[in-house]
């Protein structure tokens, strides 16, 4: 695992909680309305994940409705994400 990519997601509030959401394929609408967060400010979380290669599109040449999913890579980052946040849990209390 490459612990670059946890820290780099870590930093951000936006792009943790999208990439634990696409457990499942979802679509960028879908992502924001889950979450709650502006479409700009997901559309935003999406395209660094892609960059970082943590998520993939399924479908690449839809100009809307885009399904999204994490990668393998993605998936084990946010096993790691869960992890670290039910330690700082158990820490706390």
């Amino acid at each position: 695992m490459d612990w670059d990519d946890v820290s780099y997601v870590l930093r951000s509030k936006t792009r943790k909680a999208v990439l634990i959401s696409l457990e499942h394929p979802k679509t960028p609408t879908s992502v924001a309305r889950e979450l709650g967060i502006s479409t700009p400010n997901v559309s935003r979380a999406l395209r660094e994940l892609r960059e970082r290669r943590l998520i993939l599109s399924l479908t690449p040449t839809a100009r809307s409705g885009k399904l999204l999913q994490v990668t393998q890579q993605g998936r084990l980052i946010s096993a790691q994400l869960k992890a670290l946040a039910n330690r700082e849990v158990q820490n706390s209390g």
